[in-house]
């Protein structure tokens, strides 16, 4: 089962999002009849060589893989026929020289070749072999080599072999786009620190590169043969390093989802949400979710079994570790409801929990006046408080 989908007068690559107007390129001059006219032309222009007949047919199937079989290199041909790889390319030479002077005399194969140009051109001259065959609906490994073999014999498609920064892919015209695309979206995604949708990003980059803002079809075929830009979960774009777009473990797609969410969750709650969003084929425990919480430091425990981000201003440590650290903070003693109250902004636990916390005399001294002061500060909290007192009365002294 391939991966088109064609929706009224669109054809559409669902993997990479990439969608072209049917009626732009003409998909019935690609289909499975026409693909085998192509084929059966190599013979046809042969038919008075003699020489070429059998053999340069044969060499030209067995490199493009034209009989549904996996296509081979020159040297596995050369050495099946017991010549050198340089003769079979030579030979490769002459039958594409000769079928390409045949086919400019051949209707059907015409129109073949001219659908496909103008499929390439709906996709910014730069395809993945796979877009092409999705978008023209082509299933079986002979017509997937024949439109190969149109692509590159006909309209003389450079293929561009797989790197670190791009995937294997194909262009026509004299220089590939793809280099000028990444570095400007590059730009684009430093600028925005963050993972951008197809809206903020799409014809801001299709404008640097020429296309209309309705040639979202030719910057994605573009992006899509990038190792470097790529698409999240979620559609948006970004850089492939950034852990938004490509999360590597446990720990990142929990980040996500919290992130995401925009609030605390519990962790039972935060291993549901990663195996509803389906990152990959993983299925995540949550067991192993909650250990991941505990050990990365990008996650503090906010309540029972509620996990939050320090991105948003939460500090690990217990109850009491927070009391005492509201206090320093405070650089006064405060009452309890006050202490409440902050305390609760940052962990969601009860009342009575922070109560107790308070009971603990190595850490908290309750003042006279029925305020509460941290140890760790000595007198200093006392101080102050005294201060404010005796500037409250007008005596000078604390009350």
């Amino acid at each position: 089962m391939n991966d088109l989908n064609q929706t009224g007068q669109k054809a559409c690559s669902k993997e990479e999002m990439i969608c072209v107007d049917a009626s732009v390129f003409g998909p019935a001059n690609l289909n499975a009849e026409n693909l085998a006219i192509v084929r059966n032309e190599f013979k046809h222009c042969l038919k008075d060589d003699q020489h070429l007949k059998e053999r340069g047919y044969k060499i030209i199937a067995q490199r493009y893989g034209l009989t549904g079989e996996p296509a081979k290199t020159l040297q596995e041909i050369g050495l099946a026929e017991g010549v050198t790889r340089e003769r079979i390319r030579q030979i490769e030479l002459c039958v594409m020289g000769k079928y390409c002077d045949h086919t400019d005399r051949t209707e059907r194969v015409k129109k073949t070749r001219d659908s496909l140009k103008r499929l390439f051109d709906a996709l910014g001259g730069v395809a993945l072999e796979k877009v092409l065959f999705a978008i023209a609906d082509t299933d079986s490994a002979a017509d997937k080599a024949t439109i190969r073999l149109i692509a590159e014999a006909l309209l003389e498609a450079r293929e561009t072999r797989e790197t670190q920064r791009n995937k294997r892919y194909y262009y026509i015209g004299k220089d590939s786009p793809v280099a000028k695309a990444v570095t400007e979206a590059e730009k684009i995604m430093k600028e925005a620190g963050r993972p951008l949708t197809d809206a903020e990003f799409l014809p801001q980059l299709g404008k640097k590169l020429g296309f209309s803002a309705a040639d979202t079809a030719a910057v994605r075929s573009i992006l899509s043969v990038s190792k470097i830009i790529t698409r999240s979960v979620f559609g948006e774009w970004g850089m492939k390093g950034w852990v938004d777009v490509t999360p590597h473990g446990v720990g990142d797609k929990a980040f996500i989802v919290l992130k995401r969410e925009g609030k605390p969750l519990h962790f039972a709650k935060i291993t549901e949400k990663i195996n509803e969003i389906k990152f990959d084929d993983r299925v995540a425990q949550s067991q192993t979710v909650h250990n991941e919480l505990i050990r990365d430091k990008r996650f503090v425990l906010v309540g029972r079994g509620l996990y939050g981000l320090t991105d948003w201003g939460y500090v690990s440590g217990t109850v009491a570790d927070v009391l005492e650290r509201v206090l320093i903070d405070a650089k006064a003693p405060l009452g309890k409801e006050d202490l409440l109250d902050r305390v609760l902004k940052e962990r969601f636990v009860k009342k009575n929990t922070v109560v107790l916390a308070l009971q603990n005399k190595d850490k908290f001294e309750r003042n006279a006046d029925g305020t509460y002061s941290a140890k760790a500060m000595g007198g200093e909290n006392k101080k102050i408080n005294s201060g404010a007192s005796a500037a409250g009365n007008g005596s000078g002294v604390a009350a």
